[in-house]
């Protein structure tokens, strides 16, 4: 009876045993499948602060964080595992290589914050220790952008993104234009994000990295177009008018959400819902202006022209909401870019969008 006793407790402790290593299996397989969504997607992300012979920056390395942050929580890969701080010209160099390279057929993300200037028509990344108001100086220590789009394109990357947060006022009094130049003739699927607008700078308090990281998070499923006219009308928002993002875009076959983009709603009659919210606004029940607006961002966000242009309109007549011509003025530039035959004509000729 003893023996048969300690025999069945035995048992039970076998039985045990292996039902927790099985749990642990099962928990170790789960561990393992798990891996990161967007795996094929490689991001870059530097911050110069601490300048030696020009004016040191307090926003870059914050900035930085906040943008890690945003694409940790895509499950986007940070190159080398970490945030780059106050690199010299020959890190910067070799750092942009090295990424390009690790980049080849993936779709590579820079996130920029620094000094930046326009010279000669060449838009020039500042590394810590140069002088900016040297002008030979300036052509062959710092970083051309184009070097790093050269890059990018030799290394066949499937598209590239660029966010370049730049504190751009240009020192030299004959050199050229505030801010850093458009980007023309790339002829791979590139986009590059501007902090403000082409021959300016930045606000003092420069909600850009903010605001992209906030849209990061909240809009991932949107194309990235969709996304930068967001921020470009939110900075402005938060600045009031006093700095205006921009973007040139050279994607021809490349669709890119930081997230899984979001089916198109199909259910919606797309051209009925516009005119309906047109019909709202050329009425006289001011109480259906705000459903107007609403439908009409909805549209616009959703890449549709004539609605970017009429909210534009609204915006800068300041029907139905609060008046803000650099908003309409953001609006009807999209549109206009979209090639709407009204927004092109309409955008040279009003005053305040020049």
């Amino acid at each position: 009876m003893i023996a048969s006793y300690w025999t069945n407790i035995r048992i039970y402790q076998i039985l045990f045993a292996v039902t927790i290593i099985i749990s642990i299996i099962a928990i170790t397989s789960t561990v393992t499948i798990s891996s990161p969504v967007n795996n094929d997607r490689l991001a870059l992300i530097i911050g110069n602060a601490a300048y030696t012979k020009s004016p040191t920056l307090i926003h870059p390395l914050p900035d930085t964080k906040k943008i890690h942050k945003a694409l940790f929580l895509q499950d986007i890969k940070l190159f080398e595992n970490k945030v780059h701080h106050n690199l010299d010209q020959e890190e910067m160099e070799g750092l942009f290589k090295r990424f390009a390279k690790a980049a080849k057929n993936k779709i590579a993300l820079v996130y920029y914050a620094g000094h930046g200037v326009q010279y000669d028509s060449q838009s020039y990344l500042i590394p810590i220790g140069i002088d900016m108001t040297d002008e030979i100086k300036l052509k062959y220590h710092a970083v051309n952008i184009s070097m790093l789009l050269d890059f990018l394109k030799d290394e066949k990357v499937k598209a590239g993104l660029l966010f370049l947060d730049t504190y751009r006022n240009n020192p030299f009094r004959g050199g050229g234009n505030r801010g850093l130049a458009r980007a023309k003739g790339i002829k791979t699927e590139i986009i590059i994000s501007y902090a403000t607008a082409a021959d300016d700078q930045v606000a003092d308090e420069n909600p850009y990295a903010e605001v992209l990281s906030e849209l990061i998070g909240s809009k991932s499923d949107l194309p990235i177009e969709a996304v930068l006219k967001l921020l470009r009308k939110n900075v402005i928002q938060q600045t009031k008018g006093k700095q205006n993002p921009d973007y040139v875009s050279f994607f021809a076959k490349q669709n890119f959400c930081f997230a899984k983009c979001a089916e198109r709603k199909k259910s919606i009659d797309i051209d009925a819902y516009y005119q309906e919210a047109i019909d709202w606004l050329d009425g006289t029940d001011q109480s259906q202006y705000r459903k107007a607006i609403r439908q009409l961002t909805w549209l616009a966000e959703d890449g549709h022209s004539d609605a970017m242009f009429r909210l534009g309109v609204v915006y800068y007549l300041g029907k139905g909401t609060r008046q803000n011509k650099a908003i309409g003025c953001g609006w009807i530039k999209d549109a206009a870019d979209a090639e709407n035959e009204q927004a092109e004509k309409q955008y040279n000729e009003l005053p305040s969008c020049k």
